[in-house]
């Protein structure tokens, strides 16, 4: 057994992937898996192949940049029915797509990731950009938003990072997070064959109600929650079912040799039933404390309706 990341409470094997094993905490649902890597790693994870090597990662991040744009305009549209648009930190923000979106709709983005070529990318797009992991993050000046689309997934010290995201976030401001749920039917049916186990990449599967009780922890309470109309293109969708065929998946291997025949370009809406949305509000008072925030980064229930705006 391990100790569970988000209640402390005791994590079992729950399945053994390329090696690998991961644990699920018999109390919150919370799946994790036990490995030890830091900001090294990270950058040898998310490095230039991640971008168009296809694999677990894409074949052109490129071509999904209209996609993304879209995607983060509707969610600056949701965040923007709680709070009027204003700075906003795009942690794993890449290249700025999505941050693009954010930008549409009157938001002022900042855009954190480990990739110094998607760093430039976004820096070339006029956006504020700064190479690294959230976990090493210090800024100067609170946000009034902080988004995380498909990120907590993937930090390497989850706690410590949720820490800087209280630190870095105004008091009444708010986090926005997409990822995946470890209680979807799909997930559930799956199990070990679920795409979304893709060690070493990916360190933990939240449900709604373990995402809950982590933010909860860090001073952040759910407003709002949804499954997210998302869209991704033909040639990402191939990149992952091949990528997850070859790991002598039988489910997979059926699903990619149908993919094969879909062209590169062609717009998938995903069907979103594992994947979900929410948005928390931080109940912080204190006043932002910018060498406080510094010194952190250098120290060690079922969702609702859909968001279709």
């Amino acid at each position: 057994m391990v100790t569970c990341e988000v209640c402390v409470g005791s994590a079992t094997p729950f399945c053994l992937v390329e090696g690998m094993c991961y644990y699920r905490c018999v109390s919150c649902g919370l799946i994790q898996l036990e490995a030890d890597v830091g900001e090294a790693f990270v950058r040898d994870v998310y490095d230039d192949k991640y971008f168009c090597d296809g694999g677990a990662g894409y074949a052109d991040y490129s071509e999904e940049s209209e996609l993304l744009r879209e995607h983060g305009r509707r969610y600056a549209h949701a965040a923007s029915r709680f709070t009027n648009p204003g700075r906003v930190l795009d942690i794993g923000g890449a290249a700025g797509f999505i941050a693009q979106g954010f930008r549409d709709v009157g938001w002022a983005p900042t855009i954190r990731d480990p990739n110094q070529r998607m760093i430039s990318i976004a820096t070339s797009l006029g956006m504020e950009a700064s190479t690294g992991t959230l976990e090493t993050l210090a800024v100067r000046e609170p946000f009034d938003l902080v988004v995380m689309i498909q990120v907590i997934a993937h930090l390497y010290e989850l706690n410590k990072a949720l820490d800087i995201t209280a630190k870095v976030t105004a008091p009444g401001g708010y986090l926005l997070v997409e990822t995946w749920n470890a209680a979807s039917l799909t997930a559930r049916v799956l199990r070990k064959q679920w795409h979304e186990f893709s060690p070493p990449s990916v360190r933990r599967i939240f449900t709604p109600t373990s995402l809950d009780r982590a933010l909860g922890r860090h001073g952040f309470s759910r407003v709002a929650s949804g499954r997210p109309q998302k869209w991704i293109s033909g040639s990402h969708a191939k990149s992952l079912l091949l990528h997850k065929a070859s790991l002598d998946n039988p489910v997979m291997r059926i699903a990619s040799a149908v993919a094969r025949c879909l062209p590169d370009r062609l717009r998938i809406p995903y069907p979103a039933e594992d994947l979900f949305w929410a948005l928390y509000k931080s109940h912080a008072v204190a006043p932002f404390d910018a060498a406080r925030a510094s010194a952190a980064a250098g120290a060690h229930p079922d969702v609702g309706r859909g968001l279709n705006s």
